[in-house]
């Protein structure tokens, strides 16, 4: 996984135990969520009081098919996560910038993990060499993590 996140900056996780009927009945799910009208789609949209939910980066983009749509479920704003871990390996991984394709759909499933408010990010010293790479962040806590935007 490291050296496929260093190399192309990201990683697809096959063999990882969860039955292929919970993936394709979840894969159905989200087709027929994102297959109603966009109106429809909006109605379960974010808003500033509810900061989860369905948007679409352009609504009005070619005859109502946005350039991403996105269901929110967690509140785990991507630009943190990446932050982190950046940090956490000292820069030695970063995050991949997300593309999307007019031309054929694609369906992105993210699932993120976060540590407790009170964890402590922080590169590892067999990752850190005085000379040749200094440490690059100093250590913060999950829930101070955000503050650096």
């Amino acid at each position: 996984m490291v050296k496929a996140s260093e190399k192309w900056e990201f990683f697809k996780l096959v063999d990882h135990g969860v039955p292929s009927e919970i993936v394709e009945n979840f894969t159905s799910r989200l087709h027929e969520l994102f297959d109603l009208p966009m109106e429809q789609k909006l109605k379960g949209g974010k808003t500033s009081s509810l900061p989860l939910g369905y948007y679409a980066s352009n609504p009005e983009y070619e005859q109502n098919l946005p350039e991403a749509e996105i269901l929110q479920l967690l509140q785990s704003p991507e630009m943190v996560v990446q932050f982190a871990k950046k940090a956490w390996t000292n820069g030695r991984l970063k995050s991949v910038i997300h593309r999307a394709h007019k031309e054929k759909q694609r369906l992105s499933m993210a699932y993120f993990m976060n540590p407790t408010s009170s964890a402590t990010i922080k590169c590892p010293p067999q990752l850190i060499d005085p000379v040749s790479n200094p440490r690059k962040y100093v250590p913060f806590t999950w829930a101070n993590c955000g503050t650096f935007f």
